[in-house]
């Protein structure tokens, strides 16, 4: 990879930080009365919209394909935000966002269980490490249901990130985004 793709990689991983952190910050100043499914749908429909000046790079002759796959992305995804704004509405922030880290070391976890990826001792040790670490942050003697929906959360974000290998091949990151968040705004749900 260039350098100057480097750059740009990591200039749009911290603005997307940046942006996950506004949200974040958003839903605790709401507090408890947060409308948990209209802050969904609004955070859906801003994505949709952020989406949809990269609509024509998207080849339309393969646009629906992957339907199933997709619904299950979508259905993940709405569980997993659900999770992660009671979370951050109930669990101090620094907490909830700690619990929210664990998603890389879950979908370790998940891809040696579902897809046989082969770990070695050094992954299985800084998995390990990373729940301990994950259980002290939440006090063990205080887990409740907030931090459950916590672990709920993470743990959805690493179902989704194991599922795009079962995405079609020819579809780009942009159409699996757009579509995505197309299902999940069926309106059935709201």
């Amino acid at each position: 990879m260039a350098q100057g793709q480097v750059r740009k990689a990591i200039v749009l991983l911290v603005l997307g930080n940046l942006l996950a952190m506004f949200s974040d910050i958003v839903i605790k100043l709401q507090g408890e009365e947060t409308p948990i499914l209209q802050f969904v749908f609004l955070r859906l429909l801003c994505a949709l919209l952020l989406l949809l000046p990269f609509l024509g790079f998207i080849d339309r002759r393969v646009l629906w394909r992957g339907t199933g796959i997709y619904l299950l992305r979508a259905h993940i995804s709405l569980v997993g935000v659900g999770c992660m704004v009671l979370a951050l509405v109930t669990l101090p922030l620094a907490t909830a966002n700690a619990v929210f880290y664990a998603a890389p070391l879950i979908i370790l976890a998940l891809a040696a269980i579902f897809f046989r990826e082969k770990t070695s001792w050094l992954s299985i040790i800084a998995v390990g490490s990373g729940f301990v670490g994950i259980l002290l942050a939440l006090r063990p003697t205080e887990v409740g249901w907030q931090s459950l929906s916590a672990l709920g959360a993470a743990f959805a974000l690493s179902l989704n990130a194991l599922l795009v290998r079962k995405l079609p091949t020819e579809h780009t990151t942009v159409h699996a985004l757009l579509l995505t968040q197309l299902y999940a705004l069926r309106p059935d749900f709201y």
